[in-house]
Formats: C-alpha cells, structure tokens, sequence
C-alpha cells in the first residue's frame, strides 16, 4: 500500500506497520499527552517517533488541529527535511527516506520569527505515511452533502459512538447533520463544566475509554437546562446526547445547542417521540411575512457554491445558540473592527433545523456597541434583514454585515427596532383548565391563565402540577416558592403547547400571585387503565390512584420505569420520574395500589400512558410503615444515623433542607456515575475495569458490612477539601470499613437525601479535622496548639494545628 493514516485512536499502537510512541519533555516543565479522541496534543519540548515495519517512509503529513494552528511550535526532525511552517498552517510535511523518525516540539509557538510567548505544541488529529515518495494533501476531501447522510435516530434508538464518529466522518469541513441526533455512550473525559454559563463540554465514546470518543460541545443537562453543579456529570455515566452534529474546522463534534436527553436513565421528565421530522417552510421573506429558519436554509441551500442571494429577506426565529470563545464570550462581538455577531436561529429555539446567522450587524444596521453580550441571549426572538449564501456549497447562512451596505443585519430583537418600538405580544386569556386544554397544541401560543384560587398538588423543582377541582394542568419553568396544598390566585403567564403529548405551560411569570391559603389536602382520584385509556384528558396531569396492578419486574429499567399490569392484562408505565423510588425493589406477586400524575408518551408502537409517583409510599403494597423514630438530632454529640438521613424529605438539589449537620457511619464504598443504583453503586476500593476510583463522593452506612443501596446515603466530597484528599477511596483504600463522624448539609443527592459540603470530619469522635485555606484568619478563631500540644501565637507553615479546641489543617 502506499499510504497509511493514522489517528489518535491508535495511540501507542500499530495501524497497518506504522506505530508510534512519545516521550514528555526533557524535565523544564513536564507537559501532558492527551488523547481526547479528537486530537493528540504534545507539549514544549515533547518528542513523538513514528516507525513503520513496512519498508521505509517517504513522507509524513500531520493534519494539524484548529486548537493546534494557534500555539504550533516550529517542528525538527533527527533526519529527512520539514517544509517551512507559517503561522496557522494546517499542515506540518516531512520528507525523507527511513524506517523511524523522531520529532521534537520547540519551546515558543511559532507566531513570528522570534516566536511568541506561549508554549508551543503540536497538535494533530492524524497524521498520514508515504511510501512511494507521494506527498499527501492536507486530509480528505468534501465529504457527500449531510442530506445523504442516514441520520435516522431516536430516544428509543440512538447512534452508538462508533456510528457517530463514522456518519461524522462523511461530512465535509463546516457541514452538519441539518437535524437533531441521538447518540448513546458513557462519558470518558471532562473538560469542564462551566457553571457560569451553564453548559458543559466533555467526551463520550461506547465503552467509556478514551478510545474512539467523540466530542460535545458546550451542552446543556436534561430538557436542556443549565448545568447547576460540577458533579452533575462524572466519567463513566451513561448518556444519550441529543443535538446537531458538525465537523467543524475538522473536529467532529455536537455542536453548541445539544443537549443530554438522559443521564444514567434519568430524562428529567423530557419524553420525546422518534427523532424530529424535517420542519416546514414558511414565509415569503417580507417583513409582513419572515422566512423562518426552515425557509431560509432551503433558499441558501439552493444556491451555487459561494453564490449569494440577488436580493435581502427578511427572516424571524428564536437564538439557539451564539458563537463563543473558549471563555463563552461572544467570539464574534469584534467591536473595533466588524462590530458583529454570529449566532444559529431556530423556529422553536432548539437546535433542530436551525439556521446560521452568520456576522450581523446590530439593530439600525450599526455596529454593536461593547458589552453587547448582554443584549443578545439565548432565546431572544429576532428578525434578521440579510441576503443569503451557500458558504462553500456546505453551510447556508446568512452574507456578513458591512457598514455602508443595506443588509445583514438585526431588524428587531424581542419586538424591538432601532426605532425603539417594543410591541406588546397578544396572549389569549383562560380561566378554566378545561378551555385550555381545549385549545392546546403543539404550536407555542402565548396565554394567560387567570389562575383562581387552584390547588397546588405537586411542586417538584421547575415542576408546579395545579388542580382546579375538574382538571389538572403542569405549568413548567418557574414555582415562586409555591408549595402542594397551597391554593393560589394568579395571572400565569406563559406558552401554551403540548410538549410530547401533554398539555403544559411553560411559565414566564405569575403576576399578581397570591397564596389565599396553604395546608390545603391534596387527594388522588380512583381510575383504572381502561378509565385512562378511553378518556385520558380526563386525567392529565392529575393526582391518580390505581388498585390491584402487579409489576413484571423487581428491577426498575435504565429509564427507572417499570410496566404493572391489572387483573385484564392492561398495561400502564410507572416511572421514578421525581427520583424518589430508585430505592424500592418491586415484588412480582404482589399487588400494588400505585399514586402518581398521570403523564403520556408517544411511542412508536403507539400511545403509552405512565404514572409518575411522588414518594416510595405511593407504591403500596399493603406494608404500612410505621412513623419513624429518628435517632439522632443531627449535633456532634447526638449525630444522625444513614437511616436518620434516608428519612429525611430532602427534595432539592440546591437548597438544603439542613445546615450544619453531623452524621456518623460507616465508609462502605463509593458511587461510579448517577444517581444512586445497583450499578453504580460501588461496595468496595477498588475500580470497575477500565475506570478510576471516583474521588468526588463516598457512600456511608450505618454497618461496615452494608452492601445494598437500600442500606446507604451519598456523600459529596468537595473540590480541593481536606475532606476529599483524606476519605476519598482511590487514595485512601484503607479508609473502607472505617467509622467517622461526617460534617455538612442535607441535600438531594445523586437522587437520594445525601450530605454535600461535607467541610470537617472525625475518624474518631473527639478530633475535628477541618480546612483553613487563610492563615491570616485562623487567629482569630481561638487558642493555637501545635500538635504536639505547644501553644503558639501565629502559624506560619502548613500543618495540622488545635485551634479554639479543633483540630485544623492549613494548606
């Protein structure tokens, strides 16, 4: 053969009689070696030898990464010659005749003669081996157009990662999947988790290596909202990403926009259908009539490679994403020089069928002025005045904006022009339940619903179930501390449509909100699957209670649904879509009265109708708990029992239910992915193969000897803690079995009531270990011993001192 390519899935392996190895550098600052799937990236002054048992190499081409083209350092080699590099080359070359070769990374990038301050690298996403003397180009050519593509996934059938990457791989540089794509795999890598902006970016691949992964950009959590915590997502969760998926500057990757449609089974409630269906056109490119998204991608589509629109049109959608740097700045906000930004749009403000804004001006067609990342935000509803192109015959999108032309601009943002008109949307106004599910769609129409006096049944985070004495209706996105059993008066505010079947509210505000009175009984109707089979809008979204029904399995599935049975072999779903039953292990031979709200989902063998229980107590099987006596009261003296904690109504991720709290028990393992289950649950120090030892949490018990999840709580272990560097299981094995007393704050965790912020602790119920980070401040806090018992006034060094009668460590 006369060439051979080789990618970073091959590290240190052997592609067809070409393997290689690197060494880090030679000890001025050890760089890392990273395979992240995507690309390999060796530091200052890292060598990479490449050798081949068939025959000796001719050329080698390295096929430079886009992060690679800003910091790549001049390259030599030990023989044959390199072409001369310039700034931004997407190509290092060598030529020469031998069977190994070694390439060593300079010190500077190579910005300018005299090389730049930053450390240089050489970052590859493959590199490509000559036999014959052949020089090969810079990588393949335009793949086929992303419509030839078969992109056909669901929920219910994702991609794996292998059939990502190899679909990915077809698509030409710039082009994308022009649709929503469902992709299942275990995550591998985290880059971060950017709280800030609420969106993370992170590796996936089929077995959870680093091997064969493929890249999510900037996605946000279930039903895409933001990312709330850094341990929201670990290595080795299982996942089904949902977005559009890109080969950009020739990583392959889901670009901004995507989405986690479920996280180790869990979907937070999102329940989509098979994958979308391609959306219809519409508009005529008028300002009286807009083309949406759809419309302007199949005018730009029919364009000739690079040719633009004769004419400007007018076209309106929701943002679905803004092109950022790598801090989340807007990347294209360049004030001084263009003055604009970039940016998909989308009729629905997801990324399906979404269009590329692509360097607009602002509104009055002027440059957008500094700090104007504040004024364009996810969705925004804007109307665009540009004309159209096919960028490279690969991505249509709107033509850039310039000063002096008459296009490209933004006309109106949320109703606004330069004008400074800012037309009032039109709601329709509701005052039953009944009328507005009479009127619901799958279209967004903005409503009020002139709430009066309606029971709250159910609050559970962004989720508020109401009742009106005849109907039930789910209002999402806002609770203002509403609670079940209030009953409150309001103006709900909001879009009314059916998200996957059920009729919802996605609130934008409760005007005029009034709770009239709280405490109020919430009571569940009596139905049977017929009675919700023939007549399911009776029920929707309400509180209802189902005798005699017998679950086919003891084990919930990796959706934590479970399908119960009545007396005539009718079927309904039970789903732990609050994430409070995963506990609960089901008994075939029982029978079950089971209360929940009642939900639908479409499938693809038609309609599934589901019950979503509040609490393990709504699945009885006839053993009546007796109230519990907690042991503890939570204080270092009388601290709580795991039981005391399995007890407590701990429903919120983000607020705690206690503060300050003491827990004593037992270290029995630790949690490898989320939330809490049977598999993740690990009883033991050691790792599953092919992981690492989870570091961020520990689980605890109320016996050394617990092995079941039934028998244990979660504990967080904060970044850079005492707490983490001490208990963690992967550094300190021997810590399992050991009994301690554990400080912190009651939450929901890992779908479970769990301790977070857990600061201080206690291996044997007199010393307090704890974290001081400022020495300055530890004066005041008492009396300092050393400890060895010496008094002193100050401290100086790290170590662990007694301070105010606390054993403390300074850092």
């Amino acid at each position: 053969q006369a060439q051979v390519t080789v990618t970073p899935t091959d590290v240190q392996g052997d592609s067809d009689g070409i393997s290689f190895a690197t060494e880090k550098n030679n000890g001025s600052t050890a760089p890392a070696f990273n395979t992240n799937g995507q690309d390999l990236r060796i530091y200052a002054k890292g060598t990479i030898t490449i050798s081949s048992t068939v025959g000796n190499m001719t050329s080698i081409v390295f096929n430079i990464s886009t992060q690679g083209k800003k910091r790549l350092a001049p390259i030599t080699a030990d023989n044959g010659s390199i072409a001369t590099q310039s700034v931004g080359d997407a190509v290092v070359t060598w030529t020469g005749d031998a069977a190994e070769v070694t390439f060593t990374v300079g010190d500077k990038a190579n910005y300018g003669s005299d090389g730049d301050s930053k450390a240089g690298q050489l970052c590859f996403t493959s590199f490509v081996v000559s036999f014959d003397g052949s020089t090969p180009g810079p990588g393949p050519g335009p793949g086929p157009d992303p419509e030839e593509i078969d992109w056909t996934s669901s929920a219910e059938a994702p991609l794996t990662v292998a059939q990502a990457l190899e679909k990915a791989g077809k698509l030409a540089e710039g082009a994308d999947s022009g649709k929503d794509v469902y992709v299942k795999g275990k995550i591998s890598h985290i880059d971060e988790v950017y709280l800030e902006k609420g969106n993370a970016t992170y590796y996936i691949s089929d077995d959870g290596t680093t091997t064969n992964q493929f890249y999510v950009f900037r996605g946000k959590s279930l039903k895409g909202e933001n990312f709330t915590a850094e341990d929201e997502i670990k290595e080795g969760d299982e996942v089904i990403v949902v977005g559009v998926i890109k080969n950009y500057n020739g990583t392959l990757e889901f670009t901004t926009g995507n989405k986690l449609y479920s996280l180790n089974g869990d979907t937070g409630g999102d329940t989509p259908g098979p994958g979308p269906e391609p959306g219809d056109a519409k508009g005529t490119g008028t300002l009286q009539d807009p083309y949406n998204a759809v419309a302007a991608n199949n005018i730009a589509s029919a364009l000739a490679s690079g040719q633009q629109s004769e004419q400007a049109y007018y076209i309106k959608g929701k943002v679905v994403s803004i092109a950022t740097d790598k801090n989340g700045n807007p990347q294209n906000y360049d004030f001084q020089t263009y003055g604009n930004a970039s940016f998909y749009i989308s009729d629905d403000g997801t990324s399906t069928n979404q269009f590329y804004v692509f360097r607009a001006l602002y509104l009055g067609n002027k440059k957008w002025e500094d700090g104007a990342g504040d004024i364009l935000k996810v969705g925004d509803e804007v109307v665009v005045y540009a004309k159209l192109t096919n960028y490279q015959g690969t991505t249509p999108e709107t033509v850039a904006g310039k000063e002096g032309q008459d296009h490209g601009y933004l006309y109106s943002l949320n109703g606004k022009t330069d004008g400074g008109d800012t037309p009032q949307p039109q709601y329709t106004e509701y005052t039953t339940i009944a009328a507005v599910k009479d009127a619901v769609t799958a279209d967004k129409v903005n409503v009020v619903f002139k709430a009066n006096n309606l029971l709250v049944t159910y609050v559970y985070g962004s989720n508020v179930y109401v009742y009106d004495g005849t109907d039930g209706l789910l209002l999402y996105g806002k609770n203002e501390g509403i609670k079940a059993g209030d009953k409150i008066t309001a103006d709900v505010k909001g879009q009314l449509y059916l998200y996957n079947g059920l009729t919802e509210i996605a609130v934008s505000a409760y005007e005029n909100l009034t709770v009239n009175s709280s405490g109020n009984e919430v009571t569940a109707q009596s139905a049977t699957i017929a009675d919700v089979s023939n007549n399911f809008k009776n029920f929707e979204n309400e509180l209802v209670t189902i005798v005699d029904l017998t679950p086919a399995a003891e084990a919930w599935d990796s959706f934590r649904c479970a399908t119960f049975t009545d007396d005539s072999d009718n079927e309904i779903v039970v789903c732990d879509n609050f994430k409070t039953c995963a506990a609960v292990t089901l008994n075939t031979e029982d029978a079950y009265t089971v209360t929940g709200f009642m939900a639908v989902r479409a499938t693809a063998d038609g309609t599934e109708y589901r019950l979503y229980p509040r609490t393990a107590e709504d699945l009885d099987n006839g053993e009546t708990p007796q109230p519990y006596e907690f042991t503890g009261d939570g204080t270092f003296e009388n601290p709580y029992t795991v039981e005391d904690i399995q007890h407590k109504n701990a429903e919120s991720t983000k607020e705690a239910l206690e503060s300050d709290v003491w827990v004593k028990a037992y270290i029995v393992g630790y949690i490898n992915g989320s939330p809490l289950s049977e598999t993740t649950a690990m009883f033991s120090a050691d790792a599953p193969e092919g992981k690492e030892v989870t570091v961020s949490n520990i689980l605890v018990a109320d016996a050394a000897s617990a092995s079941s999840i039934a028998d244990v709580i979660p504990i967080a272990l904060p970044t850079n803690s005492v707490a983490r560097a001490n208990l963690n299981l992967k550094d300190n094995p021997d810590m399992l079995g050991q009994l301690v007393w554990l400080n912190g704050d009651i939450f929901k965790y890992m779908g479970v009531p769990g301790l977070k912020e857990v600061k201080e602790y206690s291996v044997d119920g007199s010393g307090i270990v704890t974290a001081i980070n400022e020495v300055k401040t530890i004066a005041a806090q008492g009396t300092i011993y050393t400890i060895a018992g010496q008094r002193i006034n100050h401290i100086n060094h790290a170590g662990i001192y007694v301070v105010g009668g606390k054993k403390v460590v300074v850092k």
